[in-house]
């Protein structure tokens, strides 16, 4: 948080007004000086024993109620939240970076009051309001119990580091798997862009002042962003021996936190818990479920589309491996397609030539008009119509 620069000294070191619109919020926890007692603990209807947060059943919903959607379009986000509490859920491309801060992944953050089911809408855009382009994107959500902030508020200097910050009572006396464990806090000296669209700072990500900081500064100038840091350390140390309270923000003079609001933010985090959603183009189909059933001697393929956009039709593939490079082709002639852009179709094939006694899985491949083809499994042959669907989007595969 910075100061208005064109407010008087005396205001800005007060923080009456800040860049942006942002506002500090009135406290919502007391501060003790002693260790509070049980009955001092229930009077405030502070719960005596920590409650272990959790996140369930995270999906993605496409329009056509599948977790494939095209470019550009987005669906709705479900999960169930165990009480009340910050959400935080990251959409990443490579299943690896889970940045929140990262442009070209998707963050949500928000708080909800209760227990119960979230909805969210999606756009089908990044950080950066961009439409993310097609592939196998992986939603990951956690939920962050017992959220706190703890603001420096025109701090010039702290060239030791402080607060240290430390957790007493994790549930099941578990430190949280941050840097620091029950030492672990969170900061951001970064520039941010406001909901309203205000860019506080330089730049997002970039230096929250023009000129660089004659005094030390924080370094990093933000935590790991997933994992924190550990606030017994001087990582987060700034400013002068003395001085530093020149008359406006932002003056290369003054301490790092002069004229600032220096937030510090702890919680406990939930289990992680992840999901997979696909991006197509719109020429691709949006494959409702695929069932490989065993019946006798022979093994029934069946599938339905919920759309088919420029589809010319189907072929099959089959190995006796999950890998792609061994499948061969067990389809004649092209299954004519038999959607349309507006509705699906169901399709029925019949494998005579499933080895007996093996295992076997299947490729669906879906060829396009313009020759171009789409791919989807592998599907083992034998799995219940329900782990099926499940199973059904994995990376989609064009040339």
């Amino acid at each position: 948080m910075l100061a208005d620069p064109t407010l008087t000294a005396f205001q800005q070191n007060q923080l009456v007004g800040l860049q942006g619109g942002v506002r500090l919020d009135l406290p919502e926890y007391p501060i003790f000086f002693n260790e509070p007692t049980d009955a001092v603990r229930t009077a405030l209807n502070l719960p005596l024993e920590p409650t272990i947060p959790r996140i369930r059943e995270l999906d993605f919903i496409s329009p056509n109620e599948t977790i494939t959607t095209t470019v550009g379009v987005g669906g709705q986000i479900r999960f169930t939240m165990s009480g009340p509490g910050v959400y935080s859920l990251v959409l990443s491309k490579d299943g690896v970076n889970f940045d929140r801060t990262d442009e070209d992944n998707r963050t949500f953050i928000g708080f909800v009051e209760a227990a119960g089911e979230v909805m969210l809408d999606w756009d089908g855009t990044d950080n950066e309001g961009d439409a993310l382009p097609p592939g196998r994107y992986t939603l990951r959500g956690q939920m962050q119990g017992g959220e706190m902030h703890l603001p420096q508020i025109d701090v010039e200097n702290n060239l030791d580091g402080g607060p240290i910050i430390e957790l007493t009572n994790p549930p099941g006396g578990e430190c949280p798997d941050f840097i620091g464990g029950c030492f672990a806090a969170f900061y951001d000296d970064r520039g941010y862009e406001t909901a309203n669209g205000d860019i506080i700072g330089t730049a997002i990500n970039g230096p929250l002042c023009a000129q660089p900081n004659n005094g030390l500064v924080p370094d990093p100038p933000a935590s790991d962003p997933l994992l924190g840091y550990d606030s017994r350390t001087d990582d987060r140390a700034w400013g002068f021996t003395t001085g530093g309270n020149p008359p406006v923000v932002c003056d290369p003079r003054g301490g790092f936190g002069d004229k600032k609001g220096m937030d510090y933010w702890v919680f406990y985090p939930s289990e992680e818990i992840d999901a997979p959603l696909y991006i197509v183009e719109p020429t691709a189909i949006e494959l409702r479920s695929f069932s490989a059933q065993r019946v006798n001697l022979v093994a029934q393929l069946r599938w339905e589309t919920g759309v088919e956009l420029d589809s010319a039709g189907f072929h099959l593939y089959r190995s006796a491996t999950a890998a792609r490079a061994d499948a061969v082709r067990i389809t004649d002639a092209l299954i004519a397609a038999q959607g349309s852009a507006q509705v699906g179709a169901s399709y029925r094939f019949v494998d005579t030539t499933v080895p007996l006694g093996e295992a076997a899985y299947y490729w669906l491949q879906e060829i396009a008009l313009d020759g171009s083809s789409s791919e989807y499994g592998p599907f083992a042959l034998g799995a219940s119509a329900l782990t099926q669907q499940q199973q059904i989007w994995l990376p989609i595969v064009r040339w």
